[in-house]
């Protein structure tokens, strides 16, 4: 996971409201509890492309589809 060193608002306003880094944020909802981008941003109260651009700034990188 990497630290992002720029931070959004929305950012600084998600880790206000969770009292953690938003790298940690991320991380827990989409590693631990396996939520979809689309739930993250409904949790978050941001958008779907907000979701993908964040995750991938702390280098979590998304789940393979078993197709």
């Amino acid at each position: 996971m990497k630290q992002i060193s720029n931070k959004t608002r929305a950012m600084l306003d998600c880790e206000s409201r969770y009292n953690m880094p938003i790298e940690e944020i991320l991380r827990m909802m989409y590693v631990d509890y396996h939520m979809s981008h689309n739930h993250i941003a409904k949790e978050l109260n941001i958008s779907f492309p907000t979701v993908v651009s964040w995750l991938h700034m702390a280098g979590i990188y998304s789940r393979k589809l078993n197709l």
